[in-house]
């Protein structure tokens, strides 16, 4: 949340702007999608890089949030999940930051291969 250029988590905040975006509530369509957003979700990768090796599904990993990531610039997003019949950002990568809205440390052996390969492509990239 800190690298977007602002927040509606408790009020409107400004964040540091490295990334132009905003983070904002989930919106749920309908009684099937809850808010926070807890549990295992299906990742998709859209973009290959230091988080994600190769596009496609990704995996399951695990979810406790309440608020994602919205910007115009779609190169920013690296993975998504489908929440409430749409594609919503989990995952940003730009340049040299990256971020993601799942937590890797819970989500067993595919949040610690997720965790690897981050160091061992960032690693790679320097």
């Amino acid at each position: 949340q800190l690298m977007a250029a602002g927040s509606e988590e408790h009020g409107l905040h400004k964040g540091l702007g490295l990334l132009d975006g905003s983070v904002v509530r989930l919106r749920p369509s309908g009684n099937d999608y809850r808010v926070p957003n807890m549990g295992w979700c299906d990742v998709k990768a859209v973009k290959k890089g230091i988080l994600f090796p190769s596009v496609g599904e990704a995996g399951a990993f695990y979810f406790a949030h309440s608020y994602h990531f919205e910007s115009d610039h779609q190169e920013y997003t690296a993975a998504t999940i489908e929440y409430s019949g749409r594609d919503i950002t989990v995952a940003v990568e730009h340049e040299n930051l990256c971020g993601v809205q799942f937590h890797p440390e819970k989500s067993q052996d595919i949040g610690l291969d997720l965790i690897e390969s981050f160091f061992r492509n960032t690693e790679d990239a320097l």
